[in-house]
């Protein structure tokens, strides 16, 4: 991430922690809940370099969260089909984004 940090996905706190490269860590987003900017278990992490976004895999709630290099929440990913499990997720150089299920057994790509 920009800033030399690292998000890592705290599943079993419901949030996302923010570290710097020495293993400080900076702050906490979100908590449990499913409102916007709060999360059920949340897993898997993307990052875009090019628009500092991360996408966060909120599994518990069904749906993929897209947060501002603020770590405001900006926007969710839809999808035609919906979410079920959603567990990790990859952005691909072309814009589209895969997002692989695990309850549902498969993979979409958006």
């Amino acid at each position: 991430m920009k800033g030399d940090r690292l998000a890592v996905s705290d599943w079993g706190n419901d949030r996302i922690q923010i570290f710097n490269n020495d293993g400080n860590h900076l702050l906490s987003i979100g908590h449990r809940g499913k409102l916007l900017a709060e999360f059920s278990r949340p897993l898997g992490l993307a990052y875009d370099e090019t628009t500092e976004k991360l996408f966060v895999c909120d599994d518990g709630n069904n749906r993929v969260m897209i947060f501002n290099h603020d770590f405001s929440i900006t926007e969710l990913v839809h999808s035609k089909l919906g979410f079920n499990g959603p567990y990790d997720i990859l952005l691909l150089k072309d814009g589209r984004i895969i997002i692989s299920e695990h309850r549902a057994h498969r993979l979409q790509f958006i």
